[in-house]
């Protein structure tokens, strides 16, 4: 991790010393926590835990019993159960759950169901907490998370800070998104640009602590009735944060299982993953973001919305069809026409040249197609 924008390296919560790179280590005692001279929003209580439920039963008691048992206090946290419309019994679970603990538990009966993201949306529109902090319905946080999260981000006034999760049975999954902790501070474009393409900071929106203003200052919301929803709501913040975190520590437990959206709807529902991207190439240029970034921002939605869906597919083709990659191909040309002549896209791995290969590739048929995403099959990402 190189140190254009670090201000310090450290290793919370384990040991004295850091190593030094680009002479920004320091020892803990050096550091000190740094009060920006800001006037926050006064708010409610420190934190709003927000859990959306869709016919949560088999999990809910689990994962409540994750919120309660944090060491941080229930007293001092904002949760916000919404139910997505569920057709069983969770509504009336989480309102005896709201019964007894009436001054930490709110609860949202949605009588349409509008997905994980339009239930995340309608949370944060009640969340009162100077933090948030979003939790699955069947996952679950370790019992300091929420005060060691805290308290990391009121030392060094972060904006966000992401932190490590992992599956169970899954030891690797604590370095795949966290390998090192790191703290950074954006002063200007050219270092926030170095910030976006360091691949450091990833989308995923439940292993991320943010600042409440934050969220209300950009306005970030989930699509509804989508999959692959986390990129809108989470890349925009990107850019307006301005002191950013990053902890190797895992502190939220994920569960993969048969009933997980990640196993049942996202083959089917591949389509999502570019109307997503493309959403939020459209509010990213409403921001007027395109000014200053637009390089960056071209190479990160011709990626995610044409790479990623084009390695998606070739994983499982059963949903993607001829059609679907012509109009793909066809609306990423519309939006990027001089692509080719970014920078970003200049010295790229072999594997990704092949890929977008497929963006001036002349695929008519459904034969063709499945040559071509044969062909990704084969590499190695």
């Amino acid at each position: 991790m190189t140190g254009y924008v670090a201000v310090c390296r450290w290793q919370a919560f384990r040991n004295d010393r850091v190593e030094r790179r680009g002479g920004f280590g320091r020892t803990k005692s050096d550091i000190k926590p740094c009060f920006i001279e800001e006037k926050f929003e006064m708010y409610e209580k420190p934190l709003s835990l927000i859990v959306p439920c869709h016919n949560a039963l088999s999990f809910l008691a689990e994962c409540w019993d994750s919120i309660k048992d944090q060491s941080f206090g229930l007293d001092r946290m904002q949760c916000i159960f919404v139910d997505d419309a569920s057709t069983d019994e969770t509504y009336s679970a989480l309102k005896t759950i709201q019964s007894e603990y009436p001054d930490s538990v709110e609860v949202i009966h949605l009588k349409e169901n509008l997905r994980q993201g339009g239930a995340r949306n309608v949370g944060l529109s009640l969340a009162m907490g100077t933090y948030v902090q979003f939790l699955d319905q069947d996952d679950r946080l370790l019992p300091t998370a929420c005060e060691e999260l805290y308290l990391l981000a009121e030392d060094y006034q972060t904006d966000l800070i992401q932190f490590a999760y992992a599956h169970p049975g899954d030891k690797e999954a604590h370095d795949a998104y966290c390998s090192e902790d790191g703290f950074y501070i954006v002063h200007s474009v050219p270092e926030r640009k170095q910030l976006l393409m360091s691949g450091l900071f990833y989308c995923t929106h439940h292993n991320l602590f943010y600042r409440n203003s934050l969220i209300k200052q950009v306005g970030s919301r989930f699509p509804e009735h989508r999959v692959y929803e986390e990129p809108l709501f989470v890349y925009p913040l990107y850019f307006y944060a301005k002191r950013l975190m990053i902890l190797s520590k895992g502190l939220y437990l994920g569960r993969a299982h048969e009933e997980s959206s990640t196993n049942t709807l996202l083959p089917s529902r591949l389509i999502d993953h570019p109307v997503v991207q493309f959403a939020l190439h459209d509010f990213l240029e409403q921001k007027g973001l395109t000014r200053d970034y637009s390089d960056e921002i071209a190479f990160y939605i011709l990626w995610t919305a044409f790479g990623e869906t084009i390695v998606n597919a070739s994983r499982d083709s059963r949903f993607f069809t001829c059609q679907d990659f012509l109009l793909l191909q066809k609306e990423c040309q519309r939006r990027f026409p001089s692509w080719q002549e970014n920078p970003y896209f200049q010295d790229i791995a072999p594997e990704i040249q092949k890929v977008l290969g497929g963006l001036t590739a002349s695929i008519d048929s459904p034969d063709e197609l499945s040559g071509f995403l044969s062909e990704i099959a084969g590499l190695s990402f």
